[in-house]
């Protein structure tokens, strides 16, 4: 099919939702403050009404951050457990002659805890960062004007089985 003989399912300025049967549909937008035209693949799984969720930048730029930074803290964290695990001493007792294990130095547990939160910063950046981005999603709405359409396997009274059909408006 040329570009000249395409359809457009919906041509939207703001908000913008469409009606769509399930298949797979090329898209091409421009959004506002964009400097050029882009395009992303939409599979339609199930028909329905879909509703263009536009990207937060600002979320999506701190979910980035998160993301880079996160593996920084963590790195520090190790960093801080090994000297601590290394600093470890014993403590010795001249009565006895003998060494008492201290255990690590309390940096090592400063460096676990730094660790753990350099890891949830790192996860919930990349999470942030993939959810916030231009999308279409299935919206609540019934469809064009509250219509329906379904299609089922239905049993018929002296065994067998066959198709019954329902629309409505």
């Amino acid at each position: 099919m040329t570009p000249k003989d395409e359809q457009p399912i919906a041509v939207c300025d703001g908000e913008c939702g469409f009606w769509a049967w399930p298949g797979n549909y090329s898209v091409r937008l421009q959004l506002d403050g964009a400097p050029k035209e882009s395009g992303l693949s939409l599979r339609i799984r199930k028909p329905g009404r879909y509703d263009l969720i536009p990207a937060d930048r600002a979320a999506r730029n701190t979910g980035l951050v998160l993301g880079l930074v996160g593996p920084v803290i963590s790195f520090v964290g190790v960093l801080m457990t090994v000297a601590g695990v290394l600093e470890a001493g014993c403590t010795y007792d001249t009565s006895q002659d003998d060494c008492h294990d201290d255990g690590p130095a309390p940096i090592a547990y400063y460096g676990l805890a730094t660790l753990a939160v350099g890891a949830g910063m790192t996860t919930a950046g990349w999470i942030v960062f993939a959810h916030n981005r231009v999308h279409f999603q299935l919206s609540d709405d019934p469809g064009p004007l509250g219509t329906s359409a379904r299609v089922s396997v239905l049993p018929m009274p002296h065994g067998g089985l066959g198709l019954g059909a329902l629309v409505a408006f």
